[in-house]
């Protein structure tokens, strides 16, 4: 996931690929956990991301399920834009 020459959707799908769902199930858990990853590179750049919270988001805003890497920079292009929205209000 730290190969920044790639677009963030396509680690994140990457790296959820090489782990068995077996090992790890659930959407949920799986988006969290490489969200955790990420936050270590870099916390103002990749938050924390949890998709039950943020699922709620999107059906009141009627945006479609997305994938797990979809869903997770959606997510980031989300809250990357709150600060400069919110100092407008």
């Amino acid at each position: 996931m730290v190969d920044e020459h790639k677009n963030l959707e396509s680690r994140i799908d990457q790296f959820l690929s090489e782990i068995p769902n077996e090992a790890v199930s659930g959407f949920g858990t799986r988006i969290s956990i490489a969200s955790f990853l990420l936050m270590g590179l870099d916390p103002r750049s990749y938050p924390f991301y949890k998709p039950t919270a943020f699922e709620k988001v999107e059906r009141v805003l009627s945006w479609p399920r997305t994938l797990e890497g979809e869903s997770l920079v959606q997510f980031m292009l989300t809250t990357a834009s709150l600060p400069s929205g919110l100092r407008r209000s």
